[in-house]
């Protein structure tokens, strides 16, 4: 019950608080965005305050119950602005014919069992010793010190030092749920971004929401899905601003979001490229001078700087364990880096250009060789639509999806790390739906709908199994799914 509480407080805090950091910025409200965008705002503003709060030693309850009153304290004007529109929009609410009201009620079936498995304890590796596990020993420790035995506590830590704020008000079940409804945040920017091309909006979420790469990075505490979320929120803003041309506000928006994705995750620097080569080229920016474009530039490299400053101090190498050769950090950690950087730059087929080419029917049919997960066809099948000239129209979307493919191909091929380019291809798939007059269309929808709802089933039932939860307690359930719990238990209970 406790979980559930917290969980409600945080989500009623972030999204009227960062509607008003949405005002203060200066931007318009525009109905596709503003609820993704205010909780992106919120969550690089809390993750930053825990962050400088961890460097005073300030970490307990009080910290965590204080930052939230906060928030909603000084955000109640716009609180009440959002319980007007959900009411509004809630009682305004119609759905007509049968075979509307079977879609939405199986959507609603599905969402209700991805959240089940969404609330199930964590057990996935990198949440226990990374995502979870290094905000915990801080929180042990009452602030962010040295821990030389987690090389995960030196990669960007805006999202962990989110899930710490759940930690502190509650525990890991308020992190998940803060997870499933960052996923939810990204499907609606997913929504929006198909409503801008006039395309199936319900049909791409759809089939995000079934995609087992979808599934599984929703269901468990990571940086994966953030990234894709910052992502899609830049391409909707992108595609809205871009013909009304950019004012210093969005450069600031902008920005920020960058330095959201930038301080989740290292290889978000693709991202960054991505959008800053985007603005330089456009000519309604090239026109209103460098300005706009320096603070896009610097923002993200601020909201990133608490780490990199963190990285120095510990280990004399601001993007620790990575560019080890340039930086010269700790010799004794060395080692450690050169085991990391090999570990992940083992995945993949090959770094040639014929397995590149190859890459979406490989990664669909043999996804252990990019590190696990699965992509149940979906890449696949909005690869074959580019390739068919079906997607022309999508010129930005287009353009993000084969510069990441590509850079994520060569540098990083880790499956998980591919999600974005999953909901573009949610995006270009709704899109050329709506734009097909042949009946094969609902045929060929249906066919990857299940074949993606009994892969996602496999792998949750698999690797989660949401409904023993309904027949074991806790300790239960995770001594059955971690096989070093029982260890791990005894250390904490002897080991002071």
């Amino acid at each position: 019950m406790l979980d559930v509480i917290a969980s409600a407080l945080i989500l009623a805090a972030y999204l009227s608080f960062g509607r008003k950091l949405y005002y203060v910025i200066g931007l318009k409200k525009i109905e596709p965005l503003i609820y993704p965008a205010s909780f992106a705002l919120a969550v690089v503003f809390a993750g930053t305050f825990m962050a400088v709060a961890g460097f005073l030693g300030a970490y307990n309850m009080f910290t965590g119950y204080l930052l939230v009153s906060a928030m909603l304290l000084v955000s109640y004007k716009e609180f009440m602005e959002m319980y007007k529109e959900v009411k509004g929009a809630l009682c305004g609410m119609k759905i007509k014919g049968a075979l509307t009201y079977a879609a939405v009620a199986a959507g609603l079936l599905w969402a209700v069992y991805v959240f089940l498995a969404a609330m199930t304890p964590p057990t996935y590796y990198d949440s226990l010793v990374y995502h979870l596990g290094a905000p915990s020993q801080y929180i042990a420790r009452g602030g962010i010190e040295d821990l030389p035995g987690n090389i995960f506590s030196y990669f960007p830590q805006i999202i962990s030092m989110n899930y710490l704020l759940c930690l502190l008000l509650s525990g890991p079940g308020c992190v998940k749920f803060f997870q499933f409804f960052m996923a939810a945040m990204a499907v609606a920017a997913v929504f929006g971004i198909v409503r801008h091309y006039k395309g199936a909006a319900f049909i791409s979420a759809l089939l995000l929401i079934t995609s087992p790469l979808f599934v599984l990075n929703a269901t468990r505490a990571g940086v994966d899905l953030p990234v894709m979320f910052f992502s899609v929120i830049l391409i909707l803003f992108v595609l809205l601003k871009t013909q009304d041309g950019f004012e210093m506000a969005d450069h600031v928006f902008m920005g920020i979001i960058l330095g959201a994705a930038l301080a989740s995750k290292y290889t978000s620097a693709v991202i960054y490229v991505f959008f800053m080569s985007y603005l330089i080229v456009l000519p309604a920016v090239k026109k209103r001078g460098l300005a706009g474009l320096f603070v896009t530039a610097i923002i993200p490299l601020l909201i990133l700087s608490p780490y990199l400053i963190k990285n120095t101090v510990y280990t004399g190498n601001p993007v620790y364990p990575f560019l080890s050769g340039m930086f010269h950090g700790h010799p004794g950690l060395a080692g450690q880096a050169a085991s990391y950087v090999s570990h992940v730059s083992g995945f993949g087929p090959g770094m040639n250009i014929l397995e590149f080419i190859k890459s979406p029917w490989t990664l669909t049919v043999n996804p252990a060789a990019f590190g696990g997960d699965a992509s149940a066809g979906l890449v696949l099948v909005a690869f074959m639509l580019i390739v068919f000239g079906l997607a022309g129209r999508m010129k930005v979307v287009l353009a993000f999806f084969v510069f990441y493919y590509t850079a994520w191909y060569f540098t990083g091929p880790v499956l998980r790390f591919l999600l974005p380019v999953e909901a573009l291809c949610a995006v270009i798939a709704g899109v050329v739906y709506s734009q097909a007059r042949t009946k094969m269309r609902v045929l060929a929808l249906a066919a990857l709908v299940i074949v993606q709802v009994i892969t996602s089933v496999y792998f949750v039932e698999r690797y989660l199994k949401p409904m023993s939860l309904f027949s074991k307690s806790t300790a239960k359930y995770l001594s059955d799914s971690v096989s070093y719990y029982s260890a791990a238990s005894f250390l904490n209970t002897y080991d002071r």
